[in-house]
């Protein structure tokens, strides 16, 4: 697992979709055993906002999953079965033993506990197929 980075014209909508999300309506996500707060983005203007950075990295696809999180304290990014979770952060953060700046990206293959403060957009893609 190491970390990509987007071209110069998704960068500036990556961007775009950072600037929007400060603004944009949240609500908390409820879970059990956290010790950090996630909020997830409800604004209904977000799937107009994210929808033309998702085709520029051609992840505005059928099956895929999409979610703004702004996340707090100590919280994990579930793996779920059969997926993986691409993972764009919004300011420098470290996970699963990288550093990512804005306009890396990471494809997480496995549940990641991460101790910060970011905004960040996640999409769920189908896994990648072990041989």
């Amino acid at each position: 697992m190491s970390p990509s980075s987007i071209d110069p014209k998704s960068f500036d909508e990556l961007r775009s979709v950072a600037r929007w999300f400060k603004d944009a309506e949240v609500a908390k996500v409820e879970k059990k055993d956290a010790a950090g707060d996630i909020l997830r983005c409800v604004d209904n203007g977000r799937f107009t906002k994210w929808t033309p950075f998702l085709e520029q990295m051609n992840l505005h696809k059928e099956g895929n999953g999409y979610a703004l999180l702004r996340l707090s304290g100590t919280v994990s990014i579930e793996k779920e079965k059969g997926f993986d979770t691409i993972f764009f952060p919004f300011q420098d953060v470290e996970i699963a033993g990288q550093k990512l700046h804005f306009g890396d990206f990471l494809r997480l293959t496995e549940t990641q506990l991460l101790t910060t403060t970011l905004d960040c957009l996640i999409v769920v893609v189908p896994g990648l197929k072990e041989e």
